[in-house]
């Protein structure tokens, strides 16, 4: 989950070629039921949130790039 994040339970069953896809989400349920109790908690919710963070900044770059080229192909297209 620290690679591919919290959310995206397919592509962790994809990186765990011998898990089914059922195993993944029943060990993600397990998981978020107790990881209140592992000792290195706080470390293992800074892993995971990192690939999130990571996604949410792809996410608003791409935004910005597609609003820039928008903005271009705008200005373009009305001052000819």
């Amino acid at each position: 989950m620290a690679k591919h994040g919290t959310e995206d339970l397919e592509q962790v069953a994809q990186a765990l070629k011998k898990k089914q896809m059922e195993e993944v989400v029943g060990f993600s349920q397990v998981f978020w039921m107790k990881c209140h109790e592992l000792f290195n908690f706080e470390d293992i919710m800074k892993k995971l949130k990192k690939p999130n963070l990571v996604q949410e900044r792809r996410k608003a770059q791409q935004d910005i790039l597609e609003l820039k080229v928008f903005e271009h192909t705008y200005a373009c297209h009305h001052h000819s």
